[in-house]
């Protein structure tokens, strides 16, 4: 995977109170960063995030920044569509892969 490809997500344990520095898929739309957590709810990344929604968040050649996290109840399905096109090479006319159709999805919006 090329480094462009991934960002670097810094949560905080909800347990230890350390950092949990993950490699992750994303896409980046008009300063909005939607993040895919393939086990869903019970990846550790978004239990810590439910906890302290307050991360760090590093994009390919950009310095760490802060945003604010929060788990989208209902994503719009072209955002399932665009990380299938991108991770998975899928097209429109494609089914969605499963993990693109049962990811939880994560927006981080910058704090200022």
């Amino acid at each position: 995977m090329a480094s462009r490809d991934v960002c670097y997500l810094t949560t905080t344990g909800r347990r230890t109170g350390r950092p949990h520095r993950i490699e992750i898929w994303f896409l980046e739309t008009d300063g909005i960063v939607h993040l895919f957590a393939g086990d869903g709810e019970a990846a550790d990344w978004v239990r810590n995030l439910r906890r302290q929604p307050l991360v760090e968040l590093e994009l390919p050649d950009r310095p760490a920044r802060h945003y604010t996290g929060t788990v989208v109840e209902s994503p719009d399905p072209a955002l399932r569509r665009r990380v299938d096109e991108r991770y998975y090479d899928t097209d429109a006319d494609e089914e969605l892969t499963d993990w693109a159709r049962r990811a939880t999805v994560v927006r981080l919006v910058r704090d200022e």
